[in-house]
């Protein structure tokens, strides 16, 4: 993970660079606080982040520097540990292939997900299965094993209403006795408050693990040893995002977010604010609809488009982003 020290030669760089760019006017603090409430990051956190900034703007090295570039740079500290890349398909012990669960709340842009994530794996060359553990609803398993079809990745369903779990555990079971080096599991939507669906969820990845443990060489395995529960977060939906991804993880164990819908009106502030009330990492957004669009969350990009930087500002900031990506 990297420290914070880049984000102080950050500061200092972008310091010397007012002497080379003409800024314009600087936004008073009050002017910031609406900006990051009009992008919807709340007004906890955008209280914090303006006194951030002040605090910065008495430092000697920052009195040049406009109120706005210290603010991405205040943004960008908040976001630089939250970001991971997906977990590459040979991590998991010998044998056993890397399992990824999806789970969220209806309307999250988990199927669609699910699909992108099995071109993301296909395309490094691993052998993908994917396993519909939405029972509850057909057009989502319909869904799926047409993208499976469209890929060329293999496919395991179960009737409707049949159990979740017991899908699971022979989708895995089969995934290690066939050989597949990935298996993607999609779930049922649920709201955060749904007590005996979160359950379902617990039962559900007990049943990966037994299953994972079937194989002679793969037992005494830990869900932690191939396991990855991804979140899908639906950035359109603001401080409802942040809820769910608060409840989930404190209910379900979640290892990372993918944030979907970021093509769209979504005001991209509830991305900060997941990450601020759960500490998880961001390992991919959806910026489209077709199985190619899932991205790496650039934290840097994310943060100029959210206080939409242009002009100067922006080439300022585009210049220095070069020390946090290389820290």
């Amino acid at each position: 993970m990297k420290d914070k020290k880049p984000f102080a030669l950050w500061r200092t760089a972008l310091a010397a660079s007012a002497k080379r760019f003409a800024s314009p006017p600087d936004e008073s603090l009050e002017e910031l606080e609406e900006r990051l409430l009009l992008a919807d990051l709340g007004p906890s956190l955008a209280a914090d982040l303006v006194a951030a900034v002040a605090a910065d703007k008495k430092q000697k090295t920052a009195k040049e520097t406009p109120r706005l570039l210290l603010l991405a740079a205040a943004l960008l500290e908040r976001l630089h540990p939250a970001t991971a890349a997906l977990p590459p398909p040979r991590q998991a012990p010998q044998g056993t292939p890397l399992a990824l669960l999806l789970i969220g709340a209806n309307g999250s842009g988990k199927t669609t997900t699910t699909a992108k994530l099995a071109q993301a794996y296909q395309a490094q060359g691993a052998s993908v299965l994917i396993v519909a553990c939405d029972t509850f609803r057909a057009a989502a398993s319909g869904q799926l094993e047409a993208w499976a079809r469209r890929l060329g990745v293999g496919f395991r369903a179960a009737p409707e209403a049949a159990d979740p779990a017991a899908l699971a555990f022979v989708g895995m079971e089969s995934a290690v006795r066939e050989g597949y080096e990935v298996v993607l599991f999609d779930s049922a939507g649920r709201l955060d408050n749904e007590a005996p669906l979160m359950d379902e969820l617990a039962k559900i990845k007990r049943a990966i693990v037994k299953a994972a443990n079937q194989a002679p060489a793969s037992q005494h395995l830990e869900e932690k040893d191939f396991l990855t529960t991804l979140l899908v977060l639906d950035a359109t939906l603001g401080a409802a995002a942040v809820a769910q991804a608060t409840r989930f993880s404190q209910a379900i164990g979640v290892s990372g977010l993918v944030v979907t819908k970021l093509d769209g009106t979504a005001l991209g502030g509830a991305v900060v604010r997941a990450v601020a009330a759960t500490g998880l990492p961001i390992v991919a957004v959806g910026l489209g609809e077709s199985a190619e669009d899932l991205h790496p969350f650039a934290a840097g990009a994310f943060v100029a488009a959210l206080l939409g930087l242009e002009g100067e500002l922006l080439r300022r900031f585009q210049e220095q982003l070069s020390l946090y990506e290389q820290a």
